[in-house]
């Protein structure tokens, strides 16, 4: 299991760009192409996770792994580049909620 651990109990299971941000903020983070899913859960237990964020494009494999009952939270987030879904929006509605405004859609150009 690739790895880069800090002083964080926090652990993200994404592609090398979007963990490279997290990576850069003290988050644990492991590389999925490299992870065996089988072993993950029992690895973060041992180390004391004590949240787990996930790129929503690899959800669909982790979930068949995980026990959502006795594990810390999972949180999904959109991937820094590719495809955005559910994740992207729920991020941007709690934005717009937070501030009052809408500032991660794309500006639409106005015609003069």
């Amino acid at each position: 299991m690739s790895q880069h651990r800090e002083f964080s109990n926090v652990y993200v299971l994404a592609d090398k760009v979007t963990a490279a941000f997290f990576s850069a903020s003290g988050a644990n983070t492991i590389d999925f192409e490299t992870t065996n899913l089988e072993a993950l859960f029992k690895f973060l237990a041992e180390e004391g996770c004590e949240l787990l964020i996930i790129t929503e494009n690899y959800w669909d494999e982790v979930k068949k792994h995980a026990d959502v009952r006795g594990f810390p939270p999972i949180v999904l987030i959109p991937p820094v580049t590719g495809e955005r879904g559910k994740a992207f929006d729920r991020l941007k509605d709690l934005a717009e909620q937070a501030i009052g405004i809408d500032i991660i859609s794309p500006k639409k150009k106005q015609r003069s």
